[in-house]
């Protein structure tokens, strides 16, 4: 019985932890403005991945969408 409870403990923390990760790795793009210092991230409202990979997710007009952290948004997106 305790080894039954053991598997389906790890199990259950296993698929939470994995849902957790996949929750995380989509966000949505935000492009930077040049022209207003005020307020230089701009929402796209376009999903992205955090996950690396050789395709940058860009807003189909050439600018390359990023990840906002804070009031900057420093992070290169990817497409999802």
């Amino acid at each position: 019985m305790p080894v039954v409870v053991l598997l389906v403990g790890t199990g259950a923390a296993l698929s939470t932890q994995s849902f957790t990760k996949g929750e995380k790795t989509t966000v949505i793009g935000y492009r930077l403005d040049a022209n207003n210092p005020e307020q230089p991230c701009v929402n796209t409202g376009i999903e992205c991945s955090t996950v690396e990979s050789p395709f940058i997710c860009d807003d189909g007009m050439g600018n390359e969408l990023r990840e906002l952290v804070g009031t900057s948004c420093p992070n290169l997106l990817y497409k999802p």
